[in-house]
């Protein structure tokens, strides 16, 4: 039905703007190695501070992101499910290695970082 695509739509959209945003962290990584080449060390530093804001501010944009999808899914009707600390724990013993090692794969450049600042996030 409608209210289901709908619904779809949205979750679909959040999740490309979080592979969008992984994208480009990873893209600054690879830029970053290119411009290397003959870079004074102030410049580089610089460039790996700027790299840095970039990444904590895209890991915010994505977190209020996720948030104001939720709100809107249960504004039109969807039934959001929240997780036990027991479920997540289950779901994460689970599901978390097999996820992080298809991850690594598909992006060895600027995977680690981007796995690093996921830590960093609260549950």
């Amino acid at each position: 039905d409608d209210g289901a695509r709908e619904h779809y739509q949205l979750w679909l959209e959040l999740a490309q703007a979080r592979i969008q945003a992984a994208a480009r962290l990873k893209d600054g990584h690879a830029a970053l190695r290119e411009l290397d080449i003959g870079l004074p060390s102030g410049a580089r530093a610089a460039l790996e501070a700027a790299l840095r804001k970039a990444e904590t501010d895209a890991v915010e944009v994505t977190e209020r992101t996720a948030a104001a999808a939720v709100g809107e899914l249960r504004a039109k009707g969807m039934t959001i499910h929240e997780q036990t600390p027991a479920e997540a724990e289950a779901w994460r013993a689970v599901m978390q290695q097999p996820v992080i090692d298809a991850f690594l794969r598909a992006a060895p450049e600027g995977g680690p970082r981007i796995l690093e600042l996921l830590r960093g996030l609260t549950a």
